[in-house]
């Protein structure tokens, strides 16, 4: 690979960025060579070095060529932003937070038509965390005394019932941003098939849902029951 297809570019500068600046930082041959935000002045490091930030995809192509551009803006910008990355930089792998987007249709607009003509990836999930790989480990290597799953439950809250409009703003909904690492995680032991129901439970600053999913595996049926919350 050459030394572009190593350079790489983060488009968002919160929280989440400085996850991956943090796990980019541990891999010798990455480079991030610039960023991308609307907030006045935002500051971005690396490796104890500044890093230039541009305020628009296009100010940015018209310096840099990365092989690589990470965007880690709010959920509901990610279509917007994406197609504003592949309009910049047309050869670069993409790779998008979770979800892809705020809805079905911008969704379907990042992976298909996006995804049509370059690379576009959707990362940090909660499947390919450690406990999950622990479990999928376990269970495969004891499938003959286990047997397969007879039922699933899926809990997942997050403490952000104080800033509820804030969180909406970035998130969109306890339902959007960890629904979708339930799935992605029962995914990983059984064959989600559809979803059956969805409701909004409890007041609405909670952003609590339960849905139940129809599952398949070891040519057996199962129901998945799925908690969010922000409570």
């Amino acid at each position: 690979m050459d030394a572009a297809a190593h350079e790489i570019l983060i488009a968002g500068i919160g929280a989440i960025a400085q996850v991956h600046l943090q796990v980019l930082e541990q891999i010798p041959e990455a480079s991030v060579v610039a960023g991308l935000d609307t907030a006045p002045h935002p500051d971005l490091q690396f490796r104890g070095r500044a890093v230039p930030v541009y305020p628009t995809a296009a100010q940015a192509s018209d310096r840099h060529r990365p092989g690589i551009v990470v965007i880690a803006t709010p959920t509901p910008a990610h279509a917007a932003v994406c197609g504003e990355i592949a309009a910049a930089f047309p050869a670069a792998r993409i790779l998008i937070e979770k979800p892809a987007a705020g809805t079905l249709a911008d969704a379907r607009h990042v992976l298909a038509d996006i995804g049509g003509h370059q690379s576009v990836d959707v990362a940090y999930h909660m499947s390919f965390s450690p406990e999950v790989q622990w479990g999928l480990q376990v269970t495969q290597a004891r499938a003959a005394d286990l047997g397969s799953p007879c039922a699933i439950e899926a809990s997942f809250a997050d403490p952000y019932q104080d800033q509820p409009e804030a969180v909406r703003a970035t998130y969109g909904s306890s339902w959007i941003d960890s629904g979708i690492n339930c799935l992605s995680v029962l995914n990983r032991f059984t064959d989600v098939t559809a979803r059956r129901s969805l409701r909004r439970i409890g007041e609405v600053a909670w952003s609590a849902f339960e849905a139940r999913v129809s599952c398949r595996t070891g040519g057996s049926d199962l129901e998945a029951l799925i908690l969010t919350s922000w409570h």
